[in-house]
């Protein structure tokens, strides 16, 4: 999705959410494209919201364990990082 694209539809999802916060696919949608703008702490809100409304939506479960999979990896590459020293040091 284009990033033009992807603003336009998060502006509209935040409008739905705003006129009525129980539609758990709005947080989704929203928190699927903030994840891919790596928008990750509003994106986890997002997804937390979602889940909250619906805990057992298998997309909403599925979904957040993608996301927060890639977090994980993303973090843990930051760790290794910073305790090396340097971004040099560790080979992707």
């Amino acid at each position: 999705m284009k990033k033009d694209n992807a603003d336009k539809a998060l502006a509209l999802l935040q409008k739905a959410i705003e006129r009525k916060n129980d539609i758990r696919i709005g947080y989704l949608d929203a928190g699927t494209i903030l994840a891919r703008q790596k928008r990750y702490p509003e994106a986890a809100t997002a997804l937390q919201k979602a889940l909250a409304l619906d805990p057992t939506n298998r997309r909403t479960l599925s979904t957040w364990g993608m996301y927060t999979r890639r977090w994980a990896g993303l973090q843990t590459r930051r760790e290794i990082r910073q305790s090396s020293g340097t971004a040099q040091k560790v080979r992707r």
